[in-house]
C-alpha cells in the first residue's frame, strides 16, 4: 500500500505532453537533481525509465522500488554509470545538453564527484546508449510486452501486440494483406514493391509489399534479410533516437518453406507533403519554409554526427507534417560502427539531398 500523490503523472507522460524541448529540458534537470539526491543517500535506480518516476507540482518521486539498490558507499564509478543511464534516455537531438546536465548534477550533489569531466560523461553516455539500443532492437524480434512474434502459415509475423485495443494477430491474415483492397489508395505500383494506404482497425495505415520480380530475384531474396525486416528494425532504431518516422506496426514474411518470398512492412499513414512538393523554388522561401529547411538540414547533420546514413535521401523520402520532417523508406538506413566508415555514406546522403534541387533556379546550399 502506497501513499496517493495528487495531480501526479509519470515523467514519460509529461515528456510526451511537453510543448517543446525547452519544457523537456526543465523536466530532465529536475530528474537529474532527484538522482543526485539518491546518490547522496547511497541509492541507485537500476531500471532507468521515465515511467518509473512521477512528477507533481515540480517535485519528482521515484516509484517501482524493486530495482532500487542501496549501498554503504556509492563509489564515483557506480554513480557516474547510473547518471549515464539516465542521460542515455535523451533523444539524439538533446544529447548536446549532457555537459550542462553533468554540471547541474554535480551542483545538486553538493559533494565532490571524483575527477569526471563533461567529455568523459559524454563518452560514457554514448556507450550506454549503444548498449540500450542493441537491447531494444533485439526485443523487437522476440515476444515481449510490446511485440508479438508468431507464425501463421505461410506467414512469419512480428507486430504490435495491441493496435488501438485490437489484437492484430487476428487481423493480419494471408488474405487480408495479400492484395490492396478495392478502396485502397495506391501510392506506388512497381515491380519490386507495391505500396498502398488502407484501413487497419479503423485507422489509415501504409502497407508496403516487397514483390518477387522473377525467379532469379526470388533466389536473391531467399538468401538475404528481407527489406521489410530492415525497415522494421530501422523504424524502431529511429524511434529510439527520437527521430521522426512512421510508427512501425508489423513486419511480415511469406515463408512457405525455409526461404522468404514476398514480405510486408506496415506502418501508420502520415498525412503531409513530401519535401519536393513542400518547397517552391520559383520564389523566395517563406519564413515557415525556411524554418522547415533548417530543421531538415539539422536532422541530416545530427544523423551524420551520430554515424547514421539514410541511403536514399531523395526529397520524396522526407515527409513534412505539422512543420516537422519525417523520414520514410528506411530499408537502406544504416548506423555505422565508426565515423570513418560512416563518412562516405553520410556525404553521399548529403549530395543526394542537394541533388533534389539541382535544376532549381534558386541557389540551394547545405550547411
Amino acid at each position: 500500500i502506497l501513499e496517493w500523490i495528487d495531480d501526479a503523472q509519470t515523467l514519460d507522460a509529461a515528456w510526451n505532453e511537453a510543448a517543446d524541448d525547452t519544457e523537456r529540458e526543465h523536466l530532465i534537470k529536475l530528474l537529474v537533481g532527484h538522482l543526485a539526491s539518491h546518490h547522496r543517500s547511497g541509492i541507485t535506480q537500476q531500471d532507468m525509465h521515465l515511467s518509473n518516476f512521477l512528477q507533481s507540482n515540480g517535485t519528482i518521486y521515484s516509484i517501482d522500488g524493486d530495482r532500487v539498490r542501496a549501498f554503504k558507499e556509492l563509489g564515483d564509478s557506480r554513480a557516474m554509470h547510473n547518471l549515464a543511464q539516465l542521460l542515455a534516455l535523451l533523444p539524439l537531438r538533446m544529447q548536446r545538453l549532457v555537459p550542462d546536465l553533468f554540471d547541474a548534477y554535480r551542483h545538486a550533489r553538493g559533494e565532490p564527484v571524483g575527477d569526471g569531466t563533461p567529455e568523459e560523461i559524454l563518452g560514457l553516455t554514448a556507450r550506454v546508449r549503444r548498449k540500450l539500443l542493441r537491447r531494444h532492437l533485439k526485443k523487437m524480434f522476440r515476444n515481449c510486452t510490446a511485440i508479438r512474434v508468431d507464425r501463421l502459415p505461410p506467414l512469419q509475423r512480428s507486430y504490435l501486440r495491441q493496435h488501438d485495443g485490437t489484437d492484430l494477430g487476428k487481423v493480419l491474415t494471408p488474405d487480408f494483406i495479400d492484395q490492396p483492397p478495392a478502396d485502397a489508395k495506391i501510392l506506388k505500383r512497381g515491380n519490386s514493391s507495391t505500396v498502398w494506404a488502407s484501413e487497419l482497425n479503423g485507422c489509415l495505415c501504409t502497407f508496403k509489399r516487397y514483390n518477387v520480380k522473377n525467379a532469379l530475384h526470388g533466389i536473391k531474396l531467399a538468401l538475404r534479410e528481407s527489406r521489410a525486416l530492415k525497415s522494421w528494425r530501422n523504424a524502431h532504431r529511429l524511434g529510439f533516437h527520437g527521430i521522426n518516422t512512421l510508427q512501425p506496426i508489423a513486419a511480415i514474411l511469406e515463408k512457405p518453406f525455409l526461404f522468404t518470398r514476398r514480405a510486408w512492412f506496415i506502418s501508420d499513414f502520415v498525412i503531409g507533403q513530401d519535401a519536393a512538393d513542400f518547397f517552391s523554388f520559383d520564389r523566395k522561401m517563406t519564413d515557415s519554409e525556411a524554418l522547415v529547411a533548417r530543421k531538415i538540414c539539422s536532422l541530416i547533420v545530427l544523423m551524420g554526427r551520430n554515424r547514421i546514413s539514410h541511403g536514399d535521401l531523395k526529397a520524396t523520402n522526407i515527409l513534412i507534417k505539422d512543420g516537422e520532417p519525417c523520414l520514410i523508406d528506411l530499408d537502406a538506413l544504416q548506423e555505422h560502427p565508426t565515423h570513418r566508415r560512416a563518412r562516405r555514406k553520410v556525404e553521399k546522403d548529403q549530395r543526394r539531398f542537394l541533388a533534389n534541387w539541382r535544376d532549381s533556379p534558386v541557389p540551394v546550399s547545405y550547411t
